[in-house]
């Protein structure tokens, strides 16, 4: 046994030994496997995926593939090449992903520790900025040649967009940590899109703020990608002026300070992009990557919501604020930000020691499976407010509501997506539904139902245009007077008379006043008198409150959708 082993067997000695041993110098045996479970572990012991995370910083080195293709490619082949960095995130990574399924497991506490003490992870993020710059100088020189045409220096911006905008979440990874020089290298990463002031405000404004309305980077239900992207990048950008404004007033500097940070990342952006070639290259490349970049935004926290306490302040952030998923392929490219919930709360823990939680919500795929529904608004509603209905169990107004469009799920009881709501829209007054008893009481003319009624011409005038414009009633012409008419009930206006009878059963039970029903109804096919009894369809057995379950459908889904679109 090495010096090293028995140091470690001294260690565990009250793990392995009986108190009784000790007392009696009983010696020590310990078998081979107590021994491996007495040394740290390392390597892919310790964690599995450590070399297949070398595909995190891959992305560029495959970028540079695409480019080298399409500088040696035959002229057919060449707009193939060109639009290599949207085919690889839009199509071939989902569909490795969706092959390759998911991992949930999750490093034990102790694992965390050695993970987030190991170096090798740090280094694999910082390489990913050098092949970065190198994709973008060879892009820079395609671009800039004059065999280039304008429609592929704008293909090639877009796939050096791709790869920009996966350099983003390479920065956002770097801004989390504390030394000076991370913040430096993830200033580098967001020069070739020109986004610096992320580094400011995604670790102090962001975190602060997620999953509130207050945040520019959360989205609400029922917002459109195209309605987010001003507000996120005019909100963020704001933000980071005030955050680093407020930094320097504390430290007694003025904003146009050399130590402003904000200035620093502008200054490197504007150096580098005035030294490429190839401007407008450049400009689609940085449209992209920041749209890219953005899109990720407005699907980790769609809809969700912190609540607040008694005292109007926002719970801390937990697991159910962000959206996560567990795909294998996306999180090895995306440094598991798809672990979202648990980089929000422990900022600063690196990518390899994120958690899945149970109890976070989840996406239905990765997020590159989720770029092109959260480009298109119906595909995109009709997939998630589902899930953000389910997580609230139902109860919107748990949920971060796009302010536009708060009425379709709640306010205007038209707009929702409820049969009872938009009932009432048409029928929910009293007047209304008066003119509905005396229609079937067999009134038809406009002075008949004046009279009975007592109610002003005005009103009477306008409940029954609303209900000819339902098409409860029809106007017909007075057979004696042409210029005159009176409203006869529809197919389906007849269709609501159990919804009156159901009225008056409930009113001589519960409203009756110990003087019985004012008026009784008789069924003219067997000639008695009845109370409505509401049965099922299928077993024909009555129905009470207690034995009904509602389950929402696709088309709760598919009205909202479409209202949001309307």
């Amino acid at each position: 046994m090495c010096a090293k082993d028995k140091l470690y067997v001294e260690d565990a000695k009250d793990f392995f030994i009986d108190r009784e041993d000790i007392a009696m110098n009983a010696p020590v045996q310990l078998t081979e496997q107590q021994l491996q479970e007495l040394k740290p572990k390392s390597g892919l012991a310790l964690d599995k995926k450590r070399y297949l995370w070398m595909i995190s910083p891959s992305l560029p080195v495959i970028g540079l593939g695409i480019l080298a293709g399409y500088h040696v490619a035959p002229k057919p082949l060449k707009k193939v090449f060109a639009l290599g960095g949207p085919l690889v995130l839009h199509v071939i990574i989902p569909a490795i992903d969706s092959l390759i399924g998911k991992d949930k497991n999750n490093p034990t506490s102790e694992d965390v520790k050695l993970l987030e003490q190991d170096p090798y992870y740090s280094r694999l993020v910082k390489s990913f900025i050098p092949i970065q710059y190198v994709a973008n100088v060879y892009a820079c020189y395609l671009v800039g040649r004059k065999q280039t045409s304008l429609l592929d220096k704008i293909l090639l911006g877009v796939s050096m967009g791709a790869i920009n905008g996966i350099a983003i979440n390479t920065a956002h990874e770097l801004s989390h940590k504390h030394d000076r020089m991370d913040h430096i290298l993830s200033h580098l990463a967001l020069v070739p899109s020109g986004y610096n002031h992320f580094r400011i405000e995604h670790p102090y404004g962001h975190h602060k703020r997620a999953a509130t309305p207050e945040d520019p980077a959360s989205s609400q239900m029922g917002e459109t990608l195209y309605e987010f992207l001003p507000r996120t990048v005019i909100g963020s950008f704001k933000s980071a002026i005030e955050i680093e404004t407020n930094r320097l007033k504390r430290k007694g500097l003025g904003f146009w300070s050399k130590d402003n940070e904000l200035l620093q990342g502008w200054t490197m952006t504007a150096a580098f992009h005035s030294s490429m070639v190839g401007l407008f290259g450049k400009a689609t490349q940085s449209a992209y990557s920041i749209t890219l970049f953005e899109i990720i935004n407005y699907i980790e926290h769609y809809g969700l919501l912190r609540q607040k306490d008694e005292n109007g302040k926002y719970e801390r952030t937990m697991p159910e604020h962000s959206w996560n998923n567990n795909n294998i392929v996306t999180n090895l490219f995306l440094y598991q930000l798809q672990r979202h919930s648990d980089h929000h709360a422990f900022p600063t823990r690196p990518f390899q020691a994120l958690r899945h939680f149970d109890e976070a919500p989840e996406l239905p795929s990765g997020y590159a499976s989720m770029l092109l529904p959260a480009m298109i608004p119906s595909w995109w509603f009709k997939i998630m407010d589902k899930r953000v209905f389910d997580h609230y169990k139902g109860d919107l107004n748990k949920a971060s509501i796009y302010p536009k469009r708060r009425a379709i799920f709640s306010n205007e009881i038209g707009n929702q997506p409820c049969s009872i709501a938009r009932t009432l829209s048409v029928l929910g007054d009293r007047w209304t539904m008066l003119i509905l008893r005396n229609a079937f009481m067999g009134l038809r003319r406009f002075d008949d139902f004046q009279e009975n009624l007592g109610v002003t011409r005005h009103v009477l005038s306008e409940r029954l245009k609303r209900l000819v414009e339902h098409e409860i009633l029809v106007k017909v012409a007075y057979v004696d007077r042409q210029e005159r008419y009176e409203y006869r009930l529809t197919e389906k206006g007849l269709d609501l008379y159990p919804i009156l009878l159901t009225m008056v059963a409930w009113a001589d039970k519960w409203m009756d006043e110990g003087l019985g029903a004012p008026m009784v109804y008789q069924h003219t096919v067997c000639g008695h008198e009845f109370t409505p009894v509401l049965v099922c369809s299928e077993c024909q057995q009555a129905v009470n409150a207690r034995q009904v379950k509602p389950i929402v459908t696709p088309a709760f889904f598919q009205y909202i959708a479409q209202k949001k679109l309307a």
